[in-house]
């Protein structure tokens, strides 16, 4: 019980206080040695019906939100019977969460069982279950606001993200070249670093020219995730003659380095200015859906940790919750006198990734590393677009 409270406090949840209807009907019916005040103790002699007892008088309770039942088993302990009266007590209220922690081990298997087919969740441990009883109050909390909120609609371009998801498909890939990810994240409104593909190296030029000096150039292989590694990138180009150098040094080494992988040439990028480097992503999970995420980005994303989540459709609270969560969200509000970063054009863009990956079950992946956020009023731009679509 002690353990269970303890869970409790450090997960948020507030510990009933029993009315004292209630700690009159335990008192009654109890061993005068048990306790009667939350957490309630029936003694290792409970049967059966005192585990009823105690749980439908907690479940009667209004102060009462949800109810733990933990057993550890002990000489006169009936734990399946135990499990059996559970589940009829949960019948009688159904309205409220139970779950139940059973210890023990495999000497449980069965009263597990009976607790599943009768819907009750059942742990082994505490700490989970009141883990799960918090995460589960999270959810509800996040039900009601959607009640309240509504979730924002853009009206995008629909139909280039269609054609540009029948034609990677029609090629049978699953991953985008850098030009359609960049392509569709612009159809939803995202402002991304303008980008083109060059299947030569004067039309590589040519690019360069009109998007201006300096340029990115990159290896466009589905096959090549990590450009870097295969000397597939190469940044700051200046001129024309840099330009075509690179070209040529790109698709030499990616071809050295990986000899198998398809190229569809390399793609010739505007160099976006430099900003707080953020990530917002998503990956879709086969039970939840599409999960969105938001963090710390650039090169250190993996050793920064510094990441929140939540399930899209979203509404707006919870795309700034979701920034105010991180300790980038802190240096995006500016600190040491520095100037603050555009909040609503981070949150209008993690808005707009949760519509797009909505509206498209297809894509199970979608990365934008870096995203460049500016100064307030100035916006962001989206650097590096990646998109994965399912087979």
């Amino acid at each position: 019980g002690i353990l269970t409270t303890d869970a409790c406090e450090a997960n948020g949840l507030e510990i009933a206080h029993l009315s004292p209807e209630t700690i009159e009907h335990l008192k009654s019916n109890l061993s005068p040695a048990a306790a009667v005040y939350n957490p309630i103790d029936a003694l290792g002699t409970a049967q059966p019906e005192d585990y009823a007892l105690c749980t439908e008088a907690a479940l009667r309770d209004d102060n009462v939100d949800a109810v733990i039942v933990l057993l550890t088993p002990q000489a006169m302990t009936k734990e399946t019977e135990t499990a059996q009266v559970l589940v009829e007590s949960h019948k009688k209220y159904p309205d409220k969460p139970l779950i139940a922690v059973f210890m023990g081990g495999n000497s449980m298997v069965y009263p597990r069982i009976v607790l599943t087919e009768g819907g009750i969740p059942v742990f082994d441990f505490p700490e989970r279950a009141v883990h799960a009883l918090a995460e589960l109050y999270k959810y509800t909390v996040h039900r009601d606001a959607l009640k309240d909120e509504s979730i924002p609609r853009f009206n995008p371009d629909r139909e280039t993200v269609k054609a540009i998801l029948d034609r990677v498909r029609a090629d049978e890939r699953r991953v985008l070249l850098g030009n359609e990810a960049h392509a569709i994240a612009e159809a939803y409104g995202i402002k991304v670093a303008r980008i083109r593909l060059a299947t030569s190296s004067e039309e590589a030029k040519k690019h360069a020219d009109d998007l201006g000096y300096p340029v990115v150039l990159k290896i466009a292989s589905p096959d090549i995730i990590h450009k870097s590694d295969v000397g597939g990138i190469k940044v700051g180009l200046e001129t024309s003659e840099e330009v075509e150098e690179a070209f040529v040094g790109i698709l030499e080494s990616a071809k050295k380095h990986a000899p198998k992988a398809v190229i569809y040439g390399v793609e010739v990028q505007e160099m976006a200015e430099k900003g707080k480097e953020l990530i917002i992503g998503c990956s879709r999970d086969v039970q939840f859906g599409p999960l969105i995420m938001f963090g710390a980005g650039g090169i250190f994303v993996n050793y920064l940790k510094d990441i929140s989540f939540r399930l899209a459709p979203m509404t707006k609270s919870d795309a700034l919750e979701m920034i105010k969560e991180t300790k980038m969200g802190a240096l995006l509000r500016g600190v040491r006198g520095e100037a603050p970063s555009d909040i609503a054009a981070v949150q209008d863009t993690i808005l707009r990734i949760s519509q797009l990956v909505t509206d498209f079950e297809e894509i199970v992946e979608l990365d934008i590393n870096p995203v460049f956020a500016y100064e307030e009023g100035k916006g962001i731009s989206a650097v590096d677009v990646k998109i994965t679509i399912g087979g």
